[in-house]
């Protein structure tokens, strides 16, 4: 393969298949592009999370994450919590379709 990883292959074959492909033909395309991009961003979501808290073994008060760090993680969570609702139902209509 050329030094390629085999879990690389299937996203290359299916970003050639999107460059062609006009998404009014194949509305599942875009649904597999959001499916990426909100894994992607959930990840990062819990990466953030990761670092923001404290492991349990070393807990002590004054390593507390910040409030406004709080905060902007829980407004990161619920638009990405928001967004999903509107793939559901995006995905709910092409499967009716």
């Amino acid at each position: 393969m050329g030094g390629e990883s085999l879990s690389h292959a299937p996203e290359k074959e299916v970003a050639l298949a999107i460059l062609g492909t006009i998404v009014v033909d194949s509305p599942i395309l875009l649904l597999v592009c959001f499916h990426k991009a909100l894994s992607a961003k959930l990840a990062n979501l819990h990466r953030l999370a990761n670092i923001l808290l404290p492991s349990s073994s070393s807990s002590t008060i004054t390593e507390r994450p910040s409030r406004s760090s709080a905060l902007d993680l829980c407004q990161r969570y619920q638009f990405l919590h928001n967004i999903y609702k509107y793939y559901c139902a995006g995905e709910d209509e092409v499967s009716l379709i």
